[in-house]
């Protein structure tokens, strides 16, 4: 259209276009043509209606002509959109959908490892009741993770040490406490965006176990402590003031901010081992409950930085299932062997946005759709654990593979001690 482009949002039509032309239409999303005669009129579509995401009330409020480089910048570049997916892809670059989201679920998924570790540990191992003995462990894994709804996939590193002590009640009971400490790295399959966090956390059980019935309760409190890196990595067509020229230009920048939260909650587990000879079925039920309460997050050191509100959460995990193994003795130690498997329910309450601000575009207050609550799953494993299974030293490895909308598996191993 070129110069014919006027500030009317209207251009002229050469009479020798509309005659040959089959269709006219705006190449940009956030456009559209409307012809009268030989005269077309270009109109602006709501960001409302063109996302139905709540960044795009938030876009509709700030747009206006403030002087504001930065802004007219974002809007640039927001509406040189050429589709719907171009559009949305803009957004979860700026505004980091997908990766903010996530964080809440990563905690989560850091203390229940480090859970599941005290778990197994203390259950397996009912000759802990006997005497005070002091419990060590170490544990490894590595995760892979699909991206699901508004979540980004990423693949998760997760290294957890604890020691406590068990204290025996009377010939089936026992209490004790474990302190441990989870080290977690993240980095999301786009290969923009990285976390690395530190989990510190205190336990406190109750363990019952009496004719191969074990039940077991506890309590913990912890605080977690990281960093986060986000780069914003896109290119987007940049016109002219008289719209008679175009240029790709790359927008790259790195952000960076601190993340802290605090954690509170409960897990526990029931179990029963019926044995035939050297195998054994075990159904297993257990639960983790947790409330979570991640503070605000500020980023630094780009154009678009973002300062979010504080995010709370109650996210409730039950699993159903149990465990089908071999035993094989050798002296004074044994190899274990088990297929896994259960069927997992989230039950979760988590604020329904996370609110933010962009400083360098005003003091507007919009939200990113959080929209992830309950999810149900299937998991189906295996465990190999080798060493003195009662008391001593042993060591194991695992593998899960977790069936869901979009599947995802882990691999771990570790060794405990007890002494």
């Amino acid at each position: 259209m070129g110069n014919n482009y006027n500030l009317m949002s209207k251009a002229t039509l050469d009479n020798t276009i509309i005659k040959s032309a089959k269709e006219i239409k705006s190449n940009l999303y956030g456009y559209k043509l409307i012809l009268h005669g030989n005269e077309a009129i270009f109109s602006k579509l709501s960001f409302s209606v063109l996302t139905n995401d709540p960044l795009g009330n938030y876009l509709e409020n700030i747009y206006y002509d403030s002087k504001n480089p930065s802004k007219d910048r974002l809007f640039d570049i927001i509406l040189s959109s050429k589709s719907s997916d171009h559009f949305e892809n803009y957004l979860n670059e700026i505004f980091g959908r997908g990766y903010f989201p996530s964080l809440i679920y990563q905690t989560r998924d850091a203390i229940e490892f480090g859970n599941n570790n005290i778990l197994s540990h203390l259950t397996e191992i009912p000759k802990i009741l006997s005497k005070e003995r002091y419990i060590f462990g170490y544990s490894f894994e590595k995760v892979n993770k699909s991206g699901y709804d508004n979540i980004l996939g990423y693949n998760q590193e997760l290294n957890s040490l604890f020691i406590g002590k068990n204290y025996p009640l009377t010939s089936s009971i026992s209490s004790g406490w474990l302190l441990n400490y989870t080290r977690l790295s993240d980095k999301f399959k786009n290969d923009y965006e990285k976390r690395e966090d530190n989990l510190f956390q205190g336990t406190g059980y109750l363990n019952y176990n009496k004719n191969n019935f074990n039940g077991l309760g506890a309590l913990f409190l912890g605080y977690s402590k990281g960093d986060l890196d986000r780069n914003i990595q896109f290119d987007y067509s940049q016109y002219n003031d008289t719209l008679t020229s175009v240029k790709t230009v790359d927008f790259n920048e790195s952000l960076d901010s601190k993340i802290k939260t605090f954690y509170v909650g409960g897990m526990g587990k029931i179990s029963k081992i019926f044995n035939w000879n050297s195998f054994y079925v075990e159904p297993i039920g257990k639960f983790q409950s947790m409330g979570v309460f991640q503070k605000s997050i500020d980023e630094h050191n780009g154009t678009y930085n973002l300062n979010l509100d504080k995010l709370n959460g109650f996210l409730n995990t039950f699993y159903l299932g149990g465990d089908l193994g071999k035993k094989f003795d050798i002296k004074n130690y044994g190899v274990k062997l088990s297929l896994v498997g259960y069927l997992k329910q989230d039950l979760n309450n988590i604020d329904k946005n996370m609110k933010f601000k962009v400083q360098s575009l005003g003091n507007e207050t919009g939200s990113i759709d959080i929209n992830n609550k309950n999810r149900f799953s299937q998991e189906i494993g295996i465990n190999v654990k080798v060493g003195e299974l009662q008391t001593g030293l042993s060591i194991y490895t695992n593998y899960l593979y977790e069936f869901s909308k979009d599947n995802s598996w882990r691999i771990g191993a570790g060794i405990n001690y007890i002494f």
